[in-house]
């Protein structure tokens, strides 16, 4: 009786799917959060290195800093409006508001890395640098 009881709950909630999907989860975060224990030599490259004209980088660089300050001037109106609406009890276009406010924050860090990592002539950066360079940190 209980082995029948037990096939039937196992069926009826879809057990087999069940612990397929969570063995599936803890494979794809564990491969995802898995730090190599030894640090591997980062490849850095010049610009002379990576052949890389002068022209391109003066052009890159323009490019770079009209979107960061064109989507820094937006992300200062949509935050600014985000409060607004949050203010004004109008929860759900707050809500809307702050997601756009994180997806212009996104592309604001995207083009200021992009810039520094020109300014500073040094491709491969990483973030850790990319925040000392910013405070002038050691």
């Amino acid at each position: 009786m209980f082995k029948r009881t037990k096939r039937f709950v196992q069926s009826a909630i879809s057990f087999s799917y069940i612990r397929e999907s969570t063995s599936f989860i803890y494979r794809v975060a564990r491969a995802l959060l898995k730090f190599p224990e030894k640090p591997s030599q980062v490849n850095r490259l010049s610009f002379d290195e990576a052949n890389i004209e002068s022209e391109k980088i003066r052009h890159a660089k323009m490019s770079f800093t009209i979107l960061f300050w064109l989507y820094s001037t937006i992300f200062v109106g949509v935050f600014y409006y985000t409060i607004l609406l949050f203010s004004s009890d109008d929860f759900l276009g707050g809500i809307v508001g702050f997601s756009s406010s994180i997806a212009l924050l996104a592309l604001i860090f995207k083009y200021h890395f992009w810039l520094t990592q020109i300014k500073k002539q040094k491709l491969g950066m990483t973030v850790k640098e990319w925040f000392y360079s910013i405070f002038d940190m050691k």
